[in-house]
């Protein structure tokens, strides 16, 4: 069994930033970096980031995530984007870009894939391998640091599940890895509007 912590509360995932934490920002397989109505919507997580710390210079945090990917030796697979803005090499759902900001080491994961529209889907069971495998990645390289992550799937992924069973569903992935150790535990932080949806008391873990 693993030794682990896992807190759910609410609150901004932003104000988690800081103090060298592991803060996880959901994107899709291509790592696109440009926010614009079509390709990442600018109220998402992912939107959010790039504008409140890249603003306009969205090719500088592209560069940034290909250097992350020379240096670990992850290989992305070239795809054909007709028509889209979007980048071309697309990565394995679960593969983490860490980029480190203003003291935060902000985590990029690829959670979904994307359509030839631009549309964000992904299947419950590579929703979960994607969770999975950032907890292993993360438990190498966290060392004292605490874990924040929204609850995710929720909104532009296109789940189709409740809060509450995603965050179950969330919770029960992370508890099921097996020998998985993070000293200072994993943190889901849900978004107010979601948490008020959501029965946080009935989840015991």
């Amino acid at each position: 069994s693993n030794t682990l912590n896992v807190s759910v509360f609410e609150g901004d995932i932003f104000a988690h930033v800081g103090n060298d934490n592991y803060v996880v920002i959901p994107v899709n397989e291509f790592f696109d970096t440009i926010v614009n109505e079509t390709i990442i919507n600018k109220s998402t997580i992912h939107g959010q980031f790039i504008l409140k710390y890249y603003k306009d210079n969205h090719s500088k945090l592209h560069e940034e995530i290909d250097s992350y990917f020379t240096e670990n030796k992850i290989e992305g697979k070239e795809v054909d984007r007709i028509g889209s803005e979007g980048y071309k090499k697309k990565y394995p759902l679960g593969t983490c870009a860490i980029i480190k900001k203003e003291k935060t080491n902000f985590v990029l994961l690829a959670m979904t894939h994307f359509d030839e529209e631009d549309h964000a889907f992904v299947e419950l069971s590579e929703f979960g391998r994607s969770i999975s495998t950032m907890c292993k990645v993360l438990a190498d390289k966290v060392e004292d640091k605490p874990i924040y992550m929204p609850l995710m799937g929720m909104g532009m992924s296109r789940l189709n599940q409740t809060g509450q069973f995603i965050l179950k569903y969330t919770l029960d992935t992370i508890v099921g890895i097996k020998d998985l150790a993070i000293q200072n535990g994993v943190n889901i932080v849900v978004f107010p509007p979601v948490a008020k949806t959501l029965n946080l008391n009935e989840i015991k873990y």
